[in-house]
């Protein structure tokens, strides 16, 4: 199992008025319940989420031990769109996708069970450009980055298939 280091209030944290401690421990609760009241729907018996390894709150400084979930897909679009390499194909890139609108219909069915709204996914989010939304390479589909959510009753947001579809990955 691969891990990622993530350090907890570089930004957000003082963007909301909210410091750095509660940015910490909001993130870990949300993960946590994720974790706890998971199933997965979309038949790859798999999580869309990253799972907290360890977690250490010292001192000045705070963050977690994540499973890795891939690159973001800024990272593919970068290689098609950006750096132009022509070995990266849309099509294909698709095509190592298995089930993806039931990839997609899962995330949304563990946010609406646990009352989680992912604010870094509305039209002028980083989710349009797909740093949110991680690929690994046996294709699943995952949606990181909880420093910036809200426990209240789900509401749909501008988020479906037809925006991965139709997205420059």
């Amino acid at each position: 199992m691969s891990v990622i280091h993530k350090k907890v209030g570089r930004g957000n944290a003082l963007k909301y008025g909210v410091d750095n401690q509660k940015t910490f421990l909001l993130e870990k609760e949300c993960l946590e319940k994720l974790a706890k009241n998971y199933e997965c729907s979309c038949g790859l018996n798999t999580f869309h989420f990253p799972k907290i390894v360890c977690s250490y709150d010292i001192p000045n400084e705070r963050g977690f031990v994540l499973t890795d979930c891939g690159n973001d897909l800024y990272y593919f679009w970068k290689k098609i769109y950006i750096e132009g390499r022509n070995r990266w194909n849309d099509d294909k890139l698709r095509n190592k996708i298995p089930v993806l609108e039931d990839q997609v219909n899962c995330i949304i069915r563990s946010l609406e069970l646990n009352n989680i709204q992912h604010l870094d996914m509305g039209k002028k989010s980083t989710a349009l450009n797909g740093s949110n939304l991680c690929l690994s390479r046996k294709g699943v589909l995952s949606l990181i980055d909880f420093d910036n959510f809200s426990f209240s009753t789900f509401k749909s947001i501008d988020f479906n298939i037809s925006s991965i579809a139709s997205a420059p990955i």
